[in-house]
């Protein structure tokens, strides 16, 4: 399995970048290819919580792996292509 880390130094409190960041169904106003997102699970965003997401013609499934809120954010992506620039 590919593993792919990035992070970004943000000029904010720990609590607005986390409101960004945990609001799924708005991925599109802030990740620049993202096209579209929706959930594929109901309830409260935490581990387990899967969404849709459409770059291009490619959708991706994500399902979050680990949710510390305000600090720790990560998920599994299944359907990049292996030549996607990330």
């Amino acid at each position: 399995m590919t593993t792919v880390e990035r992070s970004r130094l943000v000029d904010a409190a720990p609590t607005e970048v986390w409101k960004v960041l945990s609001e799924f169904e708005t991925m599109s106003s802030w990740a620049p290819n993202v096209e579209h997102s929706c959930f594929l699970t109901e309830g409260a965003s935490d581990v387990g919580t899967t969404r849709r997401v459409q770059v291009g013609r490619s959708a991706l499934i994500e399902t979050v792996v680990e949710w510390e809120e305000p600090h720790t954010l990560s998920y599994s992506l299944k359907g990049l292509p292996a030549a996607q620039d990330l």
